[in-house]
């Protein structure tokens, strides 16, 4: 509702204006203090307008109602195109009604040859590798003689030496050591223990030698956009619960979706949000809060989320620090722990991970547990940015392929870990830097914590991907 002007507060804004050396037009002046209704609120306005007007070019000293117009709200402009796109949204996979593990000896034993058989399915649909031969039949079948053929299995061990190196593979056959020299050795850095690696391979005297070594990998394909525009915001890590929550940074964010801050024709598009793990701070890992501790934690994100006045979806997924099991997969946040989120109508609880389709596109969502791994093994080549290991697990077609390191993975029945289905978007968090990227015509996303500072750098906290499903363009707000 529009506030009523008041003389003399037009008059102290036009003062405070002309001392900054700024003159305001009459009809940019009435709208703005009709919608702040205060001296203070107007000025903060016009004070973005200036700061958007000093970075254009042709700079003037008149600010005019189009310098203001992004800044201010009208009836209209939050409805429109949000409320003419339809939610269409579909959950493809949640693990939470999907785990059931084992008793670890047998669940292990179950969990492994699942994931082989998922792998041998992908492999078999690549028309270079449609036949490839046992480990097992090869070395009973050699005889002497010089045999050439095409493998695949999991990658037990690896040594990368000045001119040679060496692979040692395993299937439900057996394993196989291979040696590898000039550009397939150096491509030997890529590959994760325990990932899947297609291999040529040919007998000599002393062993087997690779002719070719490669991912099982997505295949290239074109973008799958979305025909309207929709738009989805991504975000992790709020750490609710820390004292370094950055909680002014965070409720700006939640000011910027309501519209306070302009950019009112992206906001309107805004549809869906991903809180993707890490929501509080860790409960499960240090033990010290007690449960109504960690219900209040949670019930201070339902209160943030009901600060969002529009008609927005919301998918909350747990990470380590969340009120879950640790392990991969993982079940959505407990409902005792909860009860709050599970009673909101605007939003979805899911597991860890799990694939989301909106408006036709494919979105996996994982907290991103196991890339602390996978940037260790790739740690020889360098600094790297978050979404070279997620293109590592897209190469992989894995989550966490390698077993036994910093990430615990249950015991299931069915691997739920494998990416089977390629995605369109893949969204991680727990590494605590924003960064994008596309592979092979999927979207990367890797998005930071909310607290005041991060591993000591400054800038690259507190910020949420915005994703345009139409076009794949990443926006970072606020």
């Amino acid at each position: 509702m529009l506030k009523p002007v008041r003389k003399e507060d037009e008059a102290a804004i036009v003062r405070r204006m002309l001392e900054l050396g700024y003159q305001v037009e009459l009809d940019a002046l009435t709208k703005v203090l009709e919608q702040e209704g205060n001296v203070e609120g107007a000025l903060k306005v016009l004070d973005m307008a200036i700061k958007s007007k000093a970075q254009a070019k042709g700079r003037r000293y008149v600010i005019t109602f189009q310098d203001v117009r992004p800044f201010v709200r009208f009836d209209n402009d939050l409805r429109d195109e949000n409320q003419m796109v339809s939610f269409d949204y579909v959950i493809l996979r949640d693990p939470t009604k999907f785990i059931g593990p084992y008793a670890e000896a047998v669940g292990y034993i179950h969990l492994f040859k699942n994931r082989y058989d998922k792998m041998m399915e992908i492999v078999r649909t690549r028309p270079d590798f449609y036949q490839i031969e046992r480990l097992g039949n090869i070395k009973g079948s050699l005889g002497g003689r010089k045999v050439s053929a095409k493998v695949a299995g999991f990658v037990v061990s690896k040594k990368i030496g000045t001119d040679f190196g060496a692979v040692t593979l395993e299937d439900d056959s057996g394993y196989m050591r291979v040696m590898c020299a000039g550009d397939i050795r150096r491509k030997l850095e890529e590959f994760l223990l325990d990932e899947m690696v297609l291999a040529e391979v040919e007998s000599l005297p002393k062993g087997y030698y690779a002719k070719g070594l490669s991912h099982l990998d997505i295949p290239e394909r074109a973008k799958n956009l979305c025909p309207a525009e929709v738009c989805v915001m991504f975000l992790s890590d709020l750490c609710l619960g820390t004292p370094d929550f950055d909680s002014q940074a965070f409720e700006r964010l939640l000011g910027w979706l309501n519209g306070d801050f302009g950019e009112l024709d992206i906001v309107s598009k805004v549809k869906y949000v991903v809180l993707n793990g890490g929501l509080i701070d860790d409960p499960m890992g240090r033990g010290d809060l007690r449960e109504s501790e960690i219900e209040s934690h949670y019930d201070r994100l339902a209160d943030y989320i009901g600060k969002i006045k529009r008609a927005v979806r919301v998918f909350v997924l747990p990470g380590e620090s969340d009120a879950t099991r640790r392990a991969l997969p993982q079940p959505a946040v407990l409902r005792k722990y909860a009860k709050r989120l599970y009673g909101m109508n605007n939003v979805i609880m899911l597991g860890n991970p799990s694939v989301i389709q909106l408006h036709g596109v494919n979105v996996l969502l994982f907290h991103g547990q196991s890339l602390d791994d996978v940037m260790a093994q790739l740690g020889s080549r360098g600094p790297m940015k978050p979404s070279v290991g997620i293109r590592a697990l897209l190469r992989a077609r894995h989550l966490a392929p390698t077993y036994g390191q910093g990430v615990p993975i249950a015991p299931e029945r069915e691997d739920l870990l494998v990416v089977d289905e390629v995605p369109d978007i893949v969204h991680c968090g727990h590494l605590g830097k924003p960064d994008d990227d596309m592979y092979r015509g999927t979207l990367m996303i890797s998005t930071p914590k909310w607290i005041r500072v991060n591993h000591g750098v400054e800038g690259e906290s507190g910020k949420a991907a915005l994703v345009d499903l139409s076009t794949f363009q990443v926006l970072w707000r606020p």
